[in-house]
């Protein structure tokens, strides 16, 4: 089923040098672990074209060539944020309708798909890193049997048994985070049956707000009791009966291969959930809600049995947590 409200930015969000943000330093409290999926900002730097290129390919946006005009815009979408400045002076200037269109939805894009303001920056690389750690804990029923640490990751292990409780195992962060910010977490689902009835089985990333309504977000990666495999979304809140339910709810996405990048954005109350995995090369924004902007006081990653006797295998590789404030990512209070 459909978002009750399907949030579509519109109008201009605050850009403040994304280039530079990219150079910033982390705060103190940063892992220094690498990996892998090296740090997104390493990686824009060494394959940014520069000034002269980006407009080079803003022009063809009008080529005649209709295949050359789909590659401009697919290159422009590759460069992302260093592409915004240049983008946002087009809309203004041009009579193009089609320009405008494909500049537009790429503004839209670039924005949605990863965060234009970074002062703080925390990378934790399960594959070298270890566990535990200083910005993780274990968390969840029988965790310190299920969580285990590897050499290609953190693996998660969820076998088809009875158990007093049918909850989510993983690990939860150490710290809050406030104000704008990015979440990436790259997984590996290794075995996930479908399960016989239920919601699905499937990888969660699970946060809190200290919102009065108790805000919460789940995003997955699921495997259904059809055997379909899919991302999907869903915002809770408190009810009257003080337990939280779903208030709005994403429909079912396929998921295409076993690995994939999760990311989480937020922009002053929005969120927008995207991946990166075997259907494309880039991220794309799979669904969009409003969450509110109170501070995110738990940040949950694992597995989850979907509330009954399923297996699921699967395997955590990093994380990547970014905001816009230099003091967004703080230790948690004891």
């Amino acid at each position: 089923m459909s978002f009750t409200s399907d949030i579509r930015t519109s109008g201009t969000l605050l850009l403040r040098g994304a280039l530079a943000a990219m150079a910033i330093a982390a705060s103190l409290w940063t892992s220094n672990a690498r990996g892998q999926h090296a740090p997104p900002a390493t990686e824009a730097k060494k394959a940014t074209p520069d000034e002269k290129a980006i407009r080079a390919l803003v022009a063809d946006l009008s080529a005649e060539s209709f295949d050359k005009r789909e590659a401009a815009q697919k290159s422009l979408s590759a460069i992302g944020a260093p592409a915004l400045k240049i983008l946002m002076t087009v809309v203004p200037e041009t009579n193009d309708a089609e320009v405008r269109e494909r500049v537009t939805r790429l503004i839209q894009d670039i924005q949605e798909t990863g965060l234009q303001d970074v002062r703080s920056d925390l990378y934790q690389d399960f594959r070298k890193g270890g566990f535990p750690n200083e910005h993780f804990h274990i968390t969840g029923p029988e965790a310190g049997k299920r969580v285990k640490a590897e050499a290609q990751g953190l693996r998660v292990t969820l076998a088809a048994e009875k158990s007093s409780k049918y909850d989510g195992v993983g690990v939860a962060a150490k710290f809050g985070i406030k104000g704008d910010f990015e979440i990436t977490v790259g997984i590996e689902i290794l075995a996930a049956n479908p399960p016989a009835d239920g919601r699905g089985v499937y990888f969660e990333l699970y946060m809190t707000t200290e919102s009065e309504a108790g805000d919460a977000l789940a995003y997955n990666r699921a495997v259904l009791p059809d055997g379909r495999e899919t991302y999907d979304s869903a915002r809770m809140a408190k009810q009257p009966n003080g337990r939280r339910g779903v208030i709005a709810q994403s429909e079912y996405l396929p998921a295409k291969g076993k690995s994939a990048q999760l990311r989480v954005v937020r922009v002053g109350p929005k969120i927008f959930m995207s991946v990166r995995d075997d259907a494309g090369d880039r991220f794309r924004v799979l669904h969009r809600l409003d969450l509110g902007d109170a501070n995110v006081k738990l940040l949950r990653l694992g597995a989850n049995p979907g509330g009954g006797p399923y297996a699921i295998d699967l395997r955590i590789h990093d994380v990547r947590v970014r905001a816009s404030a230099a003091d967004a990512i703080k230790p948690l209070a004891k």
